[in-house]
């Protein structure tokens, strides 16, 4: 049996933050919630016990921290927990930044609750797909020796690989399979 996936909402609005719980809680996610940036980097740092966050969504304009300096913080622990950016702000810049540190996706308010829908359902196919990355790259690790730099060059690949996969199945598409990357890195 599959475990429940988890889901932190971040928002500094209460409104906002039950809003979206309400649009999802059907879905069958582990909801939890917080207020800005900062106390939601707390919670994704003590998940890591009890089984860690899976994706985030969250607004860009908190106090104290706000959803960008969160996704940078995360990035900078080695975490590579999908993001949906959900914000009333729309800002290019902004846009360019959160997309650049990883965002899986990125919303405006107002938002249609089947696009936030979609949007979370993409994110934890990603979280999925890193997951069993990660795993087929430890795997890969223990049977070759790689380099420093060969290893930094995999765990960065690793989320582009994930998303690509996600992108691609959500088109219709064949993917081809980690055992068949790892054939044509063999030389087989």
């Amino acid at each position: 049996m599959a475990e429940t996936q988890r889901l932190l909402i971040v928002d500094d609005e209460p409104e906002i933050l039950n809003l979206i719980e309400e649009h999802l809680k059907t879905l069958g996610y582990l909801i939890s919630k917080a207020a800005d940036g900062k106390e939601a980097l707390k919670k994704i740092i003590d998940s890591m016990s009890e089984g860690p966050v899976d994706a985030v969504i969250s607004d860009i304009t908190m106090p104290h921290m706000d959803g960008l300096e969160l996704l940078a913080e995360v990035r900078t622990l080695g975490m590579d927990i999908p993001f949906v950016f959900v914000t009333g702000f729309a800002d290019r810049e902004k846009t360019v930044q959160a997309l650049r540190l990883g965002a899986t996706d990125f919303l405006e308010k107002p938002y249609k609750r089947r696009v936030l829908v979609d949007a979370v359902k993409r994110a934890m196919q990603v979280s999925v797909l890193l997951k069993n990355v990660e795993s087929e790259v430890a795997a890969l690790g223990q049977k070759i020796s790689m380099t420093e730099e060969q290893a930094n060059f995999v765990r960065t690949a690793r989320r582009e690989l994930a998303i690509l996969k996600a992108d691609a199945q959500r088109a219709g598409h064949e993917v081809s399979s980690v055992d068949e990357a790892k054939k044509k890195a063999s030389g087989e």
